[in-house]
């Protein structure tokens, strides 16, 4: 099975057979460890646990004093077991495998969307052409409030989960489109293909831009088709992959790209385990496509796993340049093993190291279960730290949290949206406004904090909280009024990504980027000063 390292998802059971799951998965931990250790007094305490477990389940089940689901206490001990190892040990039972179709191949049934929940609602942040949200006229701005009967300001079930189904299924969503309009909307799920490169392009200089968003069996072959166009276009002078926000996938994936630039021979990444199977070297099979071929990579805090594997792969070799900000720092190697009854357990197996042995995993998840340190970093050789660290350390959007925020809860989103795509000249003061005056503040700030108390008061009682509101929306607006650039920038891609075809948008958002012009400048000044 093809190791990954995606980021953490979790998902309950949902069958009572998995009880036969979870004794099978006991017994086959049992006599793993019987085979490794050849310790009876291990074998017998993993029995005699199995007989406590099985004993405390039937006393629940027939003595407490209420009925108990009995799914839910299955589901309840699955999850805890996989929970005390790390966040991305989980179980997958046979109705979740559509799940990891997603990292493997980039495809899931659903509506072909990005959405993020804010307020009680979820705001769509951007629409895939050619799938379902597109054809039901979702656009960016709206705010789903419902699906079918179940309103998202009452559930902790996700988006995700509410639209799980099969192909053909025809969900009833309630919207608010502009803050104004409630709109019921019918979409049919189906099958959703996401790329792996979803947009490249050429821009000022003969440089190529590649933006890589997830590691699949596809990215290979996605990355070198885009790489070929570019370069019948023109003749590339450099090349930006943009990596930044790609939380990982597949391990072969990013060995495969790496391999396009790397000598033959050289190791790309290395994995040590408990066990001797999960121990290996990758390394570059062929000669590399493009070994002249001057590189800039750019990383940030949401930068893992597969995506930290590239980096630090090119970086180590001296085969490119980093920019950006430090990663996120996961160096955890997940495999899936099969379960009984269709289900499948992705389970942390071991660490990866990058060719110059640097361990990039910043949490030791043994630690803190044994509370053995202080902190949330993992030795590392040699003194390295956690995750990978830029040669260029850019200074761009990400240091300015509360535009960060702001776009993180899709406000941009949703105040395009209730402009209906219509810029003016005083955008950006409209924009600030609209933060403030729709009580949108940071999610757990001092004024977002004030939001919630004053809601809960009488009129005579808001009243005396008024001037500390007053004065928390002026600190909040004078914040904002210092980052009129970043916020104009990041409006404009709003508006770009609200009225133009998803091509036109990524183009208008590239040139946008003042990270991507200060890769491609110190792309064009090195090969100029190779020139010389």
């Amino acid at each position: 099975m093809q190791p990954y390292i995606n980021t953490p998802r979790r998902f309950r059971t949902s069958s009572l057979i998995l009880a036969v799951c979870l004794c099978s998965l006991f017994v086959s931990s049992a006599s793993l460890l019987l085979a490794q250790t050849q310790s009876p007094d291990r074998y017998q305490e993993t029995g005699e646990g199995l007989t406590v477990f099985g004993e405390v389940y039937r006393h629940i089940s027939s003595a407490y004093m209420d009925q108990v689901d009995s799914k839910e206490l299955l589901n309840v001990a699955i999850d805890a077991m996989t929970e005390y190892l790390d966040p991305y040990s989980v179980y997958y039972p046979a109705e979740d495998r559509d799940d990891l179709s997603v990292i493997y191949d980039g495809s899931y049934t659903g509506l072909g969307m990005n959405a993020v929940k804010f307020n009680g609602a979820y705001t769509v942040l951007n629409v895939y052409p050619g799938f379902a949200a597109e054809k039901a006229n979702l656009i960016v701005g709206d705010r789903i409030t419902h699906v079918n009967t179940t309103a998202l300001s009452d559930t902790t079930i996700s988006l995700r989960k509410l639209l799980d189904g099969v192909q053909g299924d025809t969900l009833q969503l309630t919207v608010i489109r502009a803050l104004t309009d409630t709109l019921q909307l019918q979409a049919e799920l189906g099958r959703v293909q996401t790329k792996a490169v979803p947009f490249f392009c050429v821009v000022e200089g003969d440089v190529g831009y590649i933006q890589l968003a997830r590691f699949t069996r596809q990215s290979q072959r996605e990355f070198r088709q885009a790489l070929h166009q570019l370069y019948r276009q023109t003749d590339l002078q450099g090349l930006i992959i943009d990596i930044r926000d790609n939380r990982g996938g597949l391990l072969q994936a990013a060995v495969g790209i790496a391999e396009l630039f790397l000598p033959a021979g050289s190791v790309i990444v290395s994995t040590k385990g408990r066990l001797n199977n999960n121990n290996a070297e990758y390394k570059s099979r062929l000669a590399p496509m493009y070994p002249e071929l001057p590189l800039t990579v750019l990383i940030n805090e949401q930068s893992a796993s597969a995506s930290e594997i590239l980096a630090a792969a090119l970086q180590d070799h001296g085969r490119a340049t980093l920019l950006g900000k430090q990663s996120f720092g996961k160096g955890l190697v997940q495999n899936v093993l099969t379960v009984p009854y269709g289900g499948q357990l992705k389970l942390t197996t071991a660490r990866y190291f990058t060719p110059s042995g640097r361990l990039l995993q910043k949490i030791d998840y043994k630690a803190q279960r044994e509370g053995t340190t202080s902190n949330d970093v993992a030795s590392a050789p040699d003194g390295w730290r956690a995750g990978v660290f830029p040669d260029i350390e850019t200074v761009g959007n990400s240091d300015f949290e509360v535009t960060d925020k702001l776009h993180q809860y899709g406000l941009v989103e949703l105040f395009v949206g209730t402009k209906r795509g219509v810029r003016s000249d005083s955008m950006v003061q409209e924009y600030i406004e609209f933060v403030i005056a729709n009580d949108f503040a940071r999610e757990g700030s001092a004024l977002e904090q004030s939001y919630r108390i004053r809601d809960q008061l009488t009129v005579e009682t808001q009243k005396q909280l008024e001037p500390v509101i007053h004065s928390l929306q002026e600190e909040l607006r004078n914040e904002l009024l210092q980052h009129q650039t970043v916020i104009s920038e990041t409006l404009n891609v709003g508006f770009a990504m609200y009225n133009n075809p998803f091509d036109a948008a990524m183009r208008i958002r590239v040139t946008e980027d003042s990270t991507v012009a200060t890769a491609k400048n110190h792309l064009l000044s090195s090969t100029t000063a190779a020139e010389d």
